[in-house]
């Protein structure tokens, strides 16, 4: 048996077959395979197996699943978009609380251009899907047509 660190003490995996490691948790030695992938790591594994991880989020979030989620959407909308509660309540207005494409009263989901970061606005999940990143203004005039002509096909017959 060979020992992987800089000491004795420092001791983490074990080399076996298959090769195990200390879960940093519980304090087992499990094989690899039962630890996440985590590249930032010298391993390239999670420090705690994936009893210890799975355990940890469960009680997570049963600690915080009370939390207001209007204002855990607000924190994540300032952090992906940069859009400030204010901002998102003023489009929110401005809209009237409906989708900008289709005007239904669902959810609404931030559009933000991919390419820029810029918010267009608020769109239903079914719109935002419409109009992602990989369709351009083109498709989307040429799938316009496509439709009208088959709607028209269907009205004469």
């Amino acid at each position: 048996m060979a020992f992987l660190g800089t000491s004795q003490d420092e001791v983490s995996m074990v080399v076996k077959d298959p090769p195990e490691k200390l879960c940093h948790k519980c304090g087992r030695f499990m094989p690899v395979s039962e630890f996440y992938i985590n590249r930032k790591t010298r391993d390239g594994l999670q420090a705690y197996c994936c009893d210890c991880m799975r355990m940890g989020a469960r009680l997570w979030y049963e600690e915080n699943r009370e939390q207001d989620p209007e204002k855990v959407s607000a924190t994540n909308r300032k952090k992906k978009y940069g859009l400030l509660p204010d901002q998102y309540q003023q489009t929110l207005e401005i809209q009237n609380g409906l989708c900008a494409i289709c005007g239904e009263s669902r959810k609404l989901n931030v559009d933000h251009d991919h390419k820029t970061g810029k918010v267009r606005g608020l769109l239903c999940q079914t719109c935002n899907l419409l109009v992602n990143k990989n369709i351009n203004t083109d498709i989307l005039r040429s799938a316009i047509k496509y439709l009208n002509l088959h709607e028209e096909e269907e009205c004469q017959t």
